[in-house]
């Protein structure tokens, strides 16, 4: 029985861990795309929407809320991963100078 509980206690940490420093690392990449004539400012919009509620989310759980905070975002960073992947994937069927162009 204790050794389930350091197992539940190292999975709560690392997804803690998760939830709490990757929206930190999405704000700022947003805020980057926002000038990239590639992504452009819908996409570093909702890059830095969806890090602020992860973040916020992260503070829920850390400040005693709900497990269901948790799942809201781990929703958040795959919402992320699934709008990011998309935009890269079509980006990556376009030329350098569409791309650089942003048309």
């Amino acid at each position: 029985m204790l050794v389930w509980h350091g197992i539940h206690a190292m999975f709560d940490a690392l997804l803690f861990t998760g939830l709490a420093i990757v929206p930190l690392g999405l704000i700022p990449l947003g805020a980057a795309m926002l000038r990239a004539p590639g992504y452009g400012k819908p996409m570093g919009r909702t890059t830095i929407a969806l890090g602020a509620a992860t973040l916020a989310a992260a503070t829920a759980v850390l400040v005693g809320g709900s497990a269901i905070m948790a799942g809201v975002g781990v929703l958040g960073l795959t919402g992320f991963h699934l709008t990011l992947g998309w935009r890269t994937h079509r980006l990556a069927g376009t030329t350098r100078s569409t791309m650089l162009t942003g048309a």
